[in-house]
């Protein structure tokens, strides 16, 4: 997760008024603030409504219009983490901006640098700092999450669905699934299978984890054991250890595939 910048714009003209930078977007923030102007005034003519958040490329755009100062803030971010609480982080910095600048928007003078940002500036590097460190402490739970909730499954049909001496006999071609799917990049190259104790995976270093790719891993993981198993036992015997075993671990991990939107990548590709 990365917050990449925050934006002032003037709401009529378009005219950058202020911005604060983290992550170098390679962009002219003076062409940038009209741009991103313009992408909410087109909003408003055409829906009568404002718009909120746009994504451009690997970038999330937040946007919150305060109409009574004529001031458009932006928020800009990558395109991970929960969207509700990047919202609230812009509606903070947004009314903190208010709060100290208020008594200077109707005569700023914005190519001139007549905004008196220091205070703000340290203000704004704070609040990031601590949203930062607590965006990747919720990453790394939410990672150690999925791959948990993964390898319960994994587990299951690899020591449920497939007796000792299956899994003795096809233990190459076991292997392989495992070997074939999960790349040997932080966090999944901790990820060993074994024919006792079945899956199991090191913390690693979760922090710098791409969730797409790893979510994609373990989901193109389990897709491939279950075709292999389909084809090692009967189609009836599949069916029973699925309401034995699947089902009621559906239950229980409900709350998790709720809360990662688990059900459409894991659950669905069971069927």
């Amino acid at each position: 997760m990365a917050i990449h910048s925050f934006y002032v714009i003037a709401w009529e003209s378009g005219m950058h008024l202020y911005n604060r930078t983290w992550v170098k977007m390679g962009k002219d923030p003076v062409l940038l603030s009209g741009l991103m102007a313009s992408l909410e005034m087109m909003a408003q003519n055409i829906a009568s409504q404002y718009v909120n958040t746009i994504i451009l490329e690997d970038s999330r755009f937040f946007f919150r219009v305060d109409e009574k100062n004529k001031v458009l803030f932006v928020f800009i971010t990558d395109i991970t983490g929960d969207e509700s609480r990047f919202k609230q982080y812009l509606d903070l910095l947004s009314t903190r901006f208010l709060q100290i600048f208020h008594s200077n928007l109707e005569s700023l003078q914005p190519l001139q640098g007549t905004l008196p940002t220091q205070a703000f500036d340290e203000l704004a590097d704070s609040l990031v700092s601590g949203w930062e460190q607590g965006e990747t402490t919720l990453d790394k739970a939410k990672a150690m999450d999925v791959l948990e909730v993964y390898s319960l499954f994994l587990n299951v049909f690899l020591q449920k669905f497939l007796t000792k001496e299956m899994r003795d006999h096809h233990w190459t071609s076991i292997q392989a699934i495992f070997k074939d799917n999960i790349p040997g990049s932080v966090p999944l190259h901790r990820l060993t299978v074994s024919p006792q104790n079945g899956v199991q995976y090191g913390i690693g270093d979760l922090q710098s984890v791409n969730f797409t790719l790893m979510l994609d891993s373990l989901s193109r993981t389990l897709i491939s054991l279950i075709n292999f198993i389909t084809k090692t036992i009967t189609k009836r015997s599949y069916q029973a250890l699925y309401f034995g075993y699947i089902i009621p671990l559906i239950r229980s991990e409900q709350a998790r595939l709720n809360a990662y939107n688990l059900f459409e990548p894991l659950v669905m590709l069971l069927l």
